[in-house]
């Protein structure tokens, strides 16, 4: 009986009390992306940039680009709000319909990240001071032209084979996705 009584008297008290409140907390901008950081997607808004299909027909990728503010919300008010800003780039094909978006995300006056989706894929939250710190990778061989520093992304999630979803991508700083390989067996590669 006794252990009955002290569980609701445990259970009753934060009840009776009340949880701790805190104060309401201010906006915090972080600030728009700094330059240095749209170097990492060399995609211009409004422009058709051409991929080659593994079966060798040219596929055209028409690009926008735009920046977008997001924000964090503490629900509870104990912690900082953010503002945070986003730049995005979209690369859309009407045949076959492929969409794929590059993402600078600022989340604070040191921290960054680029993340790329690409049909039924996320590669991402890249830390931005991999492309400045270190060489992202070797140099390639694609399309009888080599390329320097290519970063190669891998998918490990692979929970639905039956849609088709992008496997890796091959990317640079320069001139952007180099190649992307779809699971089937497919894949998309920089116009020589």
């Amino acid at each position: 009986m006794k252990l009955k009584n002290l569980l609701i008297l445990v259970g009753i008290v934060p009840v009776l009390c009340g949880c701790p409140t805190c104060k309401v907390t201010e906006m915090i901008d972080v600030g728009a992306i700094p330059d240095s950081l749209y170097v990492i997607v060399p995609y211009q808004k409004d422009s058709v940039y051409q991929l080659v299909h593994s079966n060798g027909y040219v596929v055209d990728f028409t690009t926008s680009r735009k920046n977008e503010i997001s924000f964090s919300w503490n629900e509870f008010g104990c912690a900082p709000d953010y503002k945070y800003y986003q730049n995005i780039t979209n690369l859309v094909s009407s045949y076959p319909p492929i969409t794929i978006q590059l993402i600078v995300e600022k989340y604070d006056s040191v921290h960054a990240s680029f993340t790329i989706l690409a049909p039924n894929s996320a590669f991402g939250n890249l830390p931005v001071d991999t492309f400045f710190t270190e060489s992202p990778g070797d140099s390639m061989l694609i399309n009888s032209k080599y390329y320097q520093n290519v970063l190669v992304l891998r998918n490990h999630d692979t929970y639905n084979n039956s849609m088709l979803f992008a496997d890796s991508i091959y990317y640079n700083m320069q001139y952007g996705i180099l190649k992307l390989f779809m699971h089937n067996g497919e894949h998309y590669s920089i116009y020589p």
